[in-house]
């Protein structure tokens, strides 16, 4: 059960890869850059590609009739931008960021280039590739066969993994976030978020210090 859950956070964040070779090539595009600025938007012409170098990035597109659906949230040695259409080379998804952020930028023709003449970056791409691949499967599994209650505890344990510091008597998560935000992520409602957090809180699966919140137990979070 862990592992089925570790392999499926939708925080991209941290990541082991080694992106020097394109970060030669590139112009910095956004340094210190506040929360909601957009990078590109859905349809766009996809002229570039991006890495980020520190800070989170969401990830989202948008339906006919306007409504928000969170894709994932990206964060350091992520790549941005690698997802285009085709038929007409436009941006698959929107992508604004979530917190200051520090971004680069490189040309998408320049950026194949480098890719398919260096075996170590292709090998990088196809996992993060793999990686975002595992995690729409599984998220379309939870979505068609999970509850949203078992979505919410997962994403919690998701974030503590990621953005959590451990103290002697939890851990705590170091972002700050709103009901609305995850809810759009796990693809629920903010009620439903609000009620699932008010329970948790209620039954000590979660805490709420200094405005953050503390996980006492990961193990608790998934075994629910």
């Amino acid at each position: 059960m862990s592992k089925f859950i570790d392999s499926s956070s939708p925080w991209f964040e941290n990541l082991d890869y080694d992106w020097s070779i394109l970060l030669n090539q590139t112009i910095i595009k956004y340094e210190n850059q506040p929360a909601n600025t957009p990078i590109y938007h859905q349809g766009d012409q996809a002229e570039n590609i991006f890495i980020v170098l520190d800070g989170r990035i969401r990830l989202f597109m948008l339906t006919p009739d306007g409504k928000e659906k969170a894709i994932s949230i990206a964060g350091k040695n992520c790549l941005l931008g690698v997802n285009r259409h085709p038929e007409d080379n436009t941006y698959f998804e929107n992508a604004i960021t979530a917190s200051e952020a520090k971004i680069a930028s490189l040309p998408y023709l320049q950026f194949e280039n480098l890719i398919y003449h260096n075996p170590i970056l292709v090998k990088q791409y196809v996992h993060l590739l793999q990686e975002k691949l595992r995690f729409a499967t599984t998220y379309n599994l939870q979505l068609s066969y999970g509850s949203s209650v078992k979505r919410i505890y997962d994403a919690f344990y998701h974030l503590a993994k990621t953005y959590g510091v451990q103290n002697n008597v939890g851990t705590v998560i170091q972002i700050t976030f709103t009901h609305q935000e995850l809810a759009n992520l796990i693809g629920t409602s903010r009620v439903t978020v609000a009620n699932t957090v008010n329970d948790m809180l209620k039954n000590n699966l979660l805490k709420k210090t200094k405005g953050k919140y503390l996980v006492p137990d990961l193990n608790r979070l998934i075994t629910g």
